[in-house]
């Protein structure tokens, strides 16, 4: 289930307002250390229907160090994406 702080970030997915998501993306990425665990967090939001909220995402990833290395295969196959459905 994960830690209170944990549980209350993945419900910030579900909420409609879009600067409520970016601010609470932008506050993972400030956290220092459990760098794998933020990465999983921040992970699923990469798929977010607003383009400002997975460019927070991005961001928040590069702030967890080598640990976000692994979603790089994930940002480019979304960004094929994107570009395929334009």
């Amino acid at each position: 289930m994960g830690t209170a702080p944990e549980r209350a970030f993945q419900s910030v997915g579900f909420t409609p307002d879009t600067a409520t998501r970016i601010s609470a993306v932008s506050a993972l990425g400030a956290i220092n250390g459990n760098g794998p665990r933020r990465v999983d967090m921040l992970r699923p939001m990469l798929a977010d229907s607003d383009p400002l909220v997975r460019v927070a995402v991005v961001e928040a990833l590069a702030q967890t160090g080598p640990a976000g290395r692994g979603a790089m295969i994930e940002l480019m196959r979304l960004q094929k994406d994107d570009a395929t459905s334009e």
